[in-house]
């Protein structure tokens, strides 16, 4: 709650307004314990919390040839009109194999229900892996100087790398 917050010091008072989109009926209700979780750390909390948006477990859920898999597998908000919609993201960044392997290296997580992972996942997962063989240790090769690595986007709309900081 302080890092949300932290986004809107000035305002002292008004409302925090919640959307919770995801998760599924998944076979070990890893989704409905995790929506239970957020759901009671939203009630403890002294702040004015409301729950505008709610489409998990069961209200995000489709069955097919008895496995379950959810509806919506990513949203986007258009910040001028605050509409909500379904999306999907083709671009998903620069180093999203740096990104995705600092999250695989940080357990086994590849994916709690396998079944129901969109068609990208396993190249993705495959790519990350490859990743991983070719910079075992991403930090020393990746970041000399232990420097953040700058992108942005050209005139193209593609991601491009551009100069670290002091240097």
């Amino acid at each position: 709650m302080s890092s949300i917050k932290s986004f809107s010091d000035h305002a002292q008072c008004g409302r925090l307004e919640v959307h919770l989109v995801g998760g599924f009926s998944d076979d070990r209700q890893l989704s409905q314990k995790l929506t239970h979780q957020l759901l009671s750390e939203f009630d403890k909390q002294d702040d004015d919390i409301h729950l505008v948006t709610l489409c998990v477990t069961e209200l995000n859920d489709r069955e097919e040839n008895e496995n379950h898999f959810p509806i919506i597998y990513g949203i986007a908000v258009n910040i001028k009109t605050a509409e909500i919609y379904r999306a999907s993201f083709q671009d998903r960044g620069p180093e999203e194999q740096l990104r995705a392997a600092r999250a695989l290296a940080g357990g086994p997580n590849l994916s709690t229900s396998p079944l129901a992972e969109p068609p990208h996942f396993v190249e993705h997962i495959r790519s990350t892996l490859m990743f991983l063989k070719k910079f075992p240790s991403p930090a020393n090769i990746l970041f000399p100087g232990n420097k953040a690595l700058l992108y942005k986007k050209n005139e193209d709309g593609l991601w491009e790398k551009i100069s670290s900081p002091g240097s």
